[in-house]
């Protein structure tokens, strides 16, 4: 299924480029990262006295959503103004 007028990608690539970007151009950390892809830690025993905050993962993924999307958003907000609609009924 194509998205965003983005050719087909693997989950495989899809993965490994979410980290990259997350970690090469947001200098997210390893430890964040995999918290992200839901990986298994090291530190499984300690997460458990800790209460996680999955808020970064949202804040991280809004990053590099915008990074990815950045032109396709301007362009679809454009469009919305022009045509007095709300954006998130723009992008379905």
């Amino acid at each position: 299924m194509r998205l965003g007028g983005l050719p087909p990608v693997s989950t495989y690539s899809f993965r490994h480029s979410w980290a990259s970007i997350a970690q090469v151009v947001f200098e997210a950390g390893l430890d964040v990262v995999g918290l992200c892809l839901n990986h298994a830690s090291p530190l499984r025993v300690t997460a458990g006295y800790v209460k996680t905050d999955f808020s970064i993962i949202d804040r991280l993924n809004i990053k590099i959503l915008r990074y990815v999307f950045e032109e396709k958003i301007k362009k679809a907000e454009i469009i919305c103004r022009l045509r007095k609609k709300p954006l998130y009924l723009r992008l379905k």
